[in-house]
């Protein structure tokens, strides 16, 4: 616990300079590009839309009960965004110790905020997918009910997941380098595990109860129930899905911090 509280009190002291660095960033890898930054935002719609057309007619039944093709795409694209920013920070961050190794001992900063700069540079995208299916879904007149608290609730449950996986795998990457190449077989696999792009309810009810245990799934489900939900009123209902969330997102975190502190010391020596 006691490496848990260090970490998070060098992610709040450090948070300017993760923020600099993001910032430099994406000038550094933008500016060989005419529209620059805004790639960000094209590559995951064009990745939605073509998901899209190639899913829609293999799942008309439920895109009419999810109010057509506009409220089909609002859905996915809430799902998209929440996964694709857990995906990318946890990709991304698993590397970015390694990456930031001789930034950090110039600048003399913890490594500890490396997967916090990979988090901080995936929120974009997070916003304007989100804000673009809620819109699509009032252009067509459907049913949007926006609860701030919830909102944030699985908000902060989505960072603080992303970053203590992101945190773990950083450092179990440098011990382990072959780990590397799985984690982004398993992020690709997650995506249709979680109910990103197809509905969980429509599978069988034991496989439903399987992919439910998935972090993953209660992030993307909560967001969606909390924008596009039957029910306006927030209920988290302390139920078995959220106390499961919340302890395998503690276990994360502590493990991760432990062993980030354990072996940062050595960590140039792996690389």
């Amino acid at each position: 616990m006691n490496s848990l509280i260090q970490v998070l009190i060098e992610q709040i002291k450090n948070h300017q300079i993760a923020r600099r660095i993001v910032k430099y960033d994406r000038r550094s890898s933008s500016q060989d590009y005419y529209l620059g930054q805004v790639w960000e935002i094209i590559n995951p719609i064009l990745q939605v839309s073509v998901y899209f057309l190639m899913i829609f007619m293999g799942l008309r039944s439920y895109s009419d009960r999810a109010g057509g093709s506009w409220g089909f795409l609002s859905w996915m694209l809430v799902g998209m965004g929440v996964y694709r920013f857990i995906s990318q920070t946890i990709n991304v961050g698993s590397k970015s110790v390694k990456r930031q190794l001789g930034i950090a001992s110039k600048m003399n900063f913890p490594l500890s905020i490396a997967p916090q700069i990979s988090l901080l540079s995936n929120l974009l995208p997070l916003y304007v997918l989100v804000l673009l299916g809620v819109g699509l879904r009032l252009y067509a007149h459907l049913s949007v009910h926006i609860n701030l608290i919830a909102l944030v609730y699985y908000f902060v449950a989505a960072v603080l997941f992303a970053y203590g996986m992101a945190l773990l795998l950083s450092t179990l990457v440098i011990i382990i380098p072959d780990l590397s190449p799985l984690i982004g077989t398993a992020l690709n696999m997650g995506m249709w595990l979680s109910g990103v792009i197809f509905p969980v309810e429509s599978m069988s009810p034991v496989l439903m109860d399987i992919l439910q245990l998935n972090p993953t799934y209660y992030l993307v489900y909560g967001f969606r129930n909390t924008l596009f939900g039957n029910e306006a009123a927030f209920n988290i209902n302390w139920d078995n899905m959220t106390i499961l969330f919340w302890a395998i997102t503690l276990i994360i975190f502590m493990v991760g911090s432990h062993l980030h502190l354990k072996f940062k010391s050595q960590f140039s020596e792996y690389v």
